[in-house]
This record gives C-alpha cells, structure tokens and sequence, in this order.
C-alpha cells in the first residue's frame, strides 16, 4: 500500500475547478486507504493494542513479574506457538503460566513464573525508567539442563540489549537461581521483550537495578498532550502488520519508540500534524472558513 505524498505549498491558479461533496469524500476515502493516522484517543479498529498489565508500566528501578506481561493478545502482547499453564486464576487471558515454588518475591504476580519456554516465543512488558543509564538486571531462572542461550532482553525496535543470558543448571525447573545480566536503557515508558530463544528453562521475574546514570537518553524531550502517551508502539506494530505505507501521528502525539517501529518498517513517519490542516494546506481553504491555525499560510487573507 503506498504512502501519501503531501505536495509543497503552492498559490493556486485562477480557473481551478471546486471539488464537490463528492469528490471530497472521495479523497478523504483515499487519504485514509493509505494512512494509519494516530489520535490521541483510542479507537475500535485498535482494540487489540499492547498495553502494560493493569493499565501501569511497571517502574524501573524495581521488578518486573513473568506473569505481568502486556496486554493485547497472540501477536500483539506475546507470541507463543501453543497455550500452556493451569494459573488463569490470576488473569483471564493467562498464557504459559503456572504456580511458582520459588520462595522469593510471591507476592500478586509474584506467585506465578512461565515456563513451556520454546524457541521463537516472546512476551512483551512496558516499563517506565526513572532514570536514564545502565542498569543490572537479576533474572529469576531456573532450568534443570543449563542452556547456554536462553534468552535475550530486546527494546521495541528489536535490539537485543542484554546479549545472550545463560541459565546454569540449577536441578530442576521449580529450583531457582538468579542470573544478572546489563541493558542501558532511556528514560520514559517504553516496552522491553523477554525473546525466548531455547526451550528448556522457567522464567519468574526480573529486578532492575540503576548501575549509572547517563548515556540512555530520553524517549522524548515533550510532553504528551494531556499528560498519558498514546499507545504508539501497538499502533505503529498494526501499521505495520496491515502494510501501511505512512505512520501519520495526530496534534499531541509523539512518541520515539512507535515511530522508530515505523520507520524500521520502511513507513513514512508524520508527527504532530493535523491530516485536516494539512488538506487545507494543500487546497488553502482554512482560512477562508475563519480559522487561524498557526500551521498554515493563507492564501487569501479574507473574503472578498
């Protein structure tokens, strides 16, 4: 599906034929054919976007539960190959779950770990850093192999951050051990993946702890407009999966981690643009209505 192309500003010429109603629509049709545009309201058609368990990103520093990955769903939260676990006591759509026998941290989520690892599965949390920099995490494992390559901890636009973590054999796959592994990371709410790469392991949780600050970065140097971030990252991935050509984020919508999604995807990325302004910046007719946009140069300054 091809992207939009918005041509430069131009004065137009006399003799130019009106649009009608039904040409406009007909236009605004093709418009939105090619276009994932992003408002900072949700809507139906995204029901199914990631977002993080219980509505809150879990805080970093601080733990992040097996059993409190994101919701969304198969392929949109996590990605399993088959559905496995007996703790759908604990939430509803409880994939791979099971009643944990670790002795630390069983508290809420904390009672539950995820096995049934295999290879190519992956669960999504979001998190939100306090601080930007280096931060050691301890990983709840257990395994009764020891598996050189376990696992890898990526960021929304697939980077492995952490490397390969090994888990050792620890005698069985409800005896547990921790295992650290490193991951700088940027400041804001953004969503980590558990990439599962080998089967044959238990995961509990994963506490993250600030080793130094500095050298992360920040998701953003705005503000979200009424102070929560649209869910960008879900929105860029179905823009994504539907084969969109253009990510078009709406007045107030800005966010790195979805538009570097996008624009990993080859899409064309718009941030904080009005697609209806932007019309009338191609036919220059906002101002002939009355409105002062501040966006726009008038073509024509009044009526006549």
């Amino acid at each position: 599906m091809g992207s939009l192309h918005v041509p430069r500003l131009g004065w137009p010429r006399r003799g130019r034929a009106r649009r009608g109603r039904i040409g406009l629509l007909a236009l605004a049709a093709a418009v939105l054919a090619a276009l994932t545009v992003v408002n900072g309201a949700q809507h139906a058609a995204y029901a199914a976007t990631d977002a993080p368990y219980g509505g809150t990103a879990a805080a970093v520093p601080g733990i992040v539960y097996a059993a409190n990955y994101d919701t969304g769903g198969q392929g949109v939260a996590y990605n399993v190959t088959s559905v496995n676990g007996t703790a759908n006591s604990y939430r509803s759509d409880g994939v791979d779950l099971e009643t944990t026998a670790d002795t630390q941290d069983t508290s809420g989520g904390g009672a539950y770990d995820m096995g049934w690892t295999t290879p190519g599965q992956w669960f999504n949390y979001t998190v939100n850093v306090a601080t930007a920099g280096t931060y050691t995490v301890a990983l709840r494992l257990s395994s009764p192999y020891g598996i050189t390559d376990a696992l890898h901890i990526a960021n929304a636009a697939g980077t492995n951050l952490s490397g390969a973590v090994a888990v050792p054999n620890t005698g069985g796959y409800e005896t547990w051990t921790t295992v650290d592994a490193t991951v700088t990371l940027p400041a804001g709410q953004q969503t980590l993946t558990i990439d599962q790469d080998t089967n044959g392991w238990n995961f509990h949780y994963l506490t993250f702890t600030l080793s130094s600050s500095g050298g992360g970065g920040t998701t953003s140097g705005d503000e979200p407009f009424g102070g929560t971030p649209a869910a960008v990252p879900g929105i860029a991935r179905d823009a994504v999966a539907i084969g969109a050509g253009t990510l078009w984020c709406q007045f107030g919508v800005i966010n790195d981690e979805g538009n570097q999604i996008a624009a990993d995807a080859g899409l064309t990325v718009i941030v904080d643009r009005c697609l209806k302004i932007e019309h009338a910046r191609y036919v220059g007719r906002m101002h002939w209505l009355g409105f002062n946009t501040q966006r726009v140069t008038s073509v024509r300054t009044g009526l006549q």
